[in-house]
């Protein structure tokens, strides 16, 4: 793909296509999807903080400076 690079979305839908077309979870397939996995939860533990304490601790900076604060939508 050039229009874009290559990121954890795609090796994760790569393998899914791999396992759905041979129909089969390969111990290869199982390592390759725990690292995959692995990555994912480090992404999300990021994103976690970011919009939780991360974004409190902005928002309180910017209401002292009486600025609306930033949302997130549920």
């Amino acid at each position: 793909v050039i229009n874009f690079p290559v990121r954890l979305d795609h090796h994760l839908l790569v393998l899914a296509n791999d396992v759905d077309e041979s129909g089969e979870l390969t111990d290869g397939a199982r390592k390759r999807a725990s690292d995959l996995l692995k990555q994912w939860s480090e992404h999300k533990a990021a994103l976690t903080r970011l919009f939780g304490a991360d974004l409190d601790a902005f928002n309180q900076q910017v209401i002292a400076a009486k600025v609306p604060p930033v949302t997130v939508p549920k």
